[in-house]
């Protein structure tokens, strides 16, 4: 088995999402598809700028490749400023139960 050593840090800002009269309907998963496939390859998909720019901040300084796909468009502010984002730890928005 070859193995790969690689810290590239690919960003998809369209993503399929939103386009044009489409609406995000039209949106594509293959790439996340893709980039989870890949060994430890981490996939971020940010809801807000806040999230994205924690996103960055965590692709830069992850190890290995990381992927970051953020929806273009304009998207409500989520979080605070000061929120913090860890790897491998979801958030819970509403819990309906």
């Amino acid at each position: 088995m070859v193995k790969i050593k690689t810290d590239y840090k690919p960003q998809d800002f369209y993503c399929f999402c939103s386009s044009g009269v489409d609406g995000p309907s039209q949106m594509a998963l293959e790439d996340l598809g893709m980039f989870r496939s890949i060994p430890n390859c981490v996939v971020f998909y940010p809801s807000d700028g806040v999230s994205c720019e924690r996103a960055v901040e965590l692709a830069a300084n992850y190890k290995d490749m990381a992927y970051i796909r953020a929806t273009r468009g304009d998207t409500p502010i989520v979080y605070d400023n000061d929120e913090s984002f860890e790897i491998g730890k979801a958030k819970v928005m509403l819990q309906t139960f």
